[in-house]
Protein backbone atom coordinates (compact mmCIF):
# COMPACT_ATOMS: atom_id res chain seq x y z
CA UNK A 1 0.00 0.00 0.00
CA UNK A 2 3.16 2.36 0.01
CA UNK A 3 2.99 3.03 -3.62
CA UNK A 4 -0.99 3.65 -3.40
CA UNK A 5 -1.08 5.14 -0.58
CA UNK A 6 -2.12 8.93 -2.31
CA UNK A 7 -5.05 7.04 -3.75
CA UNK A 8 -6.60 5.78 -0.82
CA UNK A 9 -9.44 7.32 0.45
CA UNK A 10 -11.25 7.84 4.03
CA UNK A 11 -12.63 4.64 4.18
CA UNK A 12 -8.92 3.03 3.06
CA UNK A 13 -9.93 2.36 -0.16
CA UNK A 14 -7.85 2.98 -3.94
CA UNK A 15 -9.59 5.38 -5.82
CA UNK A 16 -8.42 5.28 -9.66
CA UNK A 17 -9.50 8.50 -12.09
CA UNK A 18 -9.36 8.34 -15.59
CA UNK A 19 -11.01 10.88 -18.28
CA UNK A 20 -8.51 9.95 -21.23
CA UNK A 21 -11.29 8.42 -23.27
CA UNK A 22 -14.04 9.82 -24.48
CA UNK A 23 -16.77 6.71 -23.51
CA UNK A 24 -17.27 5.94 -19.58
CA UNK A 25 -16.54 1.89 -20.76
CA UNK A 26 -12.71 2.95 -21.99
CA UNK A 27 -12.41 4.83 -18.89
CA UNK A 28 -12.77 1.99 -17.08
CA UNK A 29 -10.61 -0.42 -18.96
CA UNK A 30 -8.08 2.71 -18.50
CA UNK A 31 -8.50 2.69 -14.36
CA UNK A 32 -8.32 -1.08 -14.51
CA UNK A 33 -5.03 -1.25 -16.20
CA UNK A 34 -3.72 1.72 -13.87
CA UNK A 35 -4.58 -0.54 -10.77
CA UNK A 36 -2.98 -3.88 -12.30
CA UNK A 37 0.04 -1.45 -13.07
CA UNK A 38 0.05 -0.37 -9.20
CA UNK A 39 -0.29 -4.03 -7.95
CA UNK A 40 2.93 -5.25 -10.70
CA UNK A 41 4.95 -2.45 -9.01
CA UNK A 42 4.44 -2.71 -5.13
CA UNK A 43 5.11 -6.69 -5.69
CA UNK A 44 9.24 -5.46 -6.77
CA UNK A 45 11.05 -5.31 -3.28
CA UNK A 46 13.28 -2.18 -3.28
CA UNK A 47 17.23 -2.36 -2.80
CA UNK A 48 18.07 -1.48 0.45
CA UNK A 49 20.42 1.07 0.07
CA UNK A 50 23.78 0.39 1.80
CA UNK A 51 26.02 3.01 3.40
CA UNK A 52 28.98 3.45 1.68
CA UNK A 53 32.26 5.34 2.46
CA UNK A 54 34.61 7.66 0.64
CA UNK A 55 37.94 5.79 -0.23
CA UNK A 56 41.24 6.60 1.69
CA UNK A 57 42.54 8.03 -2.06
CA UNK A 58 39.18 10.28 -2.17
CA UNK A 59 39.54 11.54 0.89
CA UNK A 60 43.12 12.21 0.36
CA UNK A 61 42.81 13.86 -2.14
CA UNK A 62 39.87 16.27 -0.82
CA UNK A 63 42.70 17.03 1.67
CA UNK A 64 45.29 18.36 -0.96
CA UNK A 65 42.68 20.25 -2.72
CA UNK A 66 41.71 22.12 0.62
CA UNK A 67 45.41 22.60 1.36
CA UNK A 68 45.91 23.86 -2.42
CA UNK A 69 43.01 26.90 -2.28
CA UNK A 70 44.03 27.43 1.73
CA UNK A 71 47.37 28.88 0.19
CA UNK A 72 46.21 30.12 -3.13
CA UNK A 73 44.23 32.46 -0.44
CA UNK A 74 46.63 32.72 1.88
CA UNK A 75 48.96 34.27 -0.94
CA UNK A 76 46.48 37.01 -1.44
CA UNK A 77 46.14 37.51 1.67
CA UNK A 78 49.86 38.36 2.18
CA UNK A 79 49.97 40.62 -1.03
CA UNK A 80 47.67 42.73 -0.04
CA UNK A 81 49.07 43.35 3.45
CA UNK A 82 52.65 44.01 0.97
CA UNK A 83 50.65 46.56 -1.17
CA UNK A 84 49.11 49.01 1.45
Amino acid sequence: MYLARNRLDAAGLIVMISSDQRTQEANRRNCLEKLRQLVTESLIEPKIRRKTRPTAASRRRRVEGKKTRSKVKEARRTSKLIAE
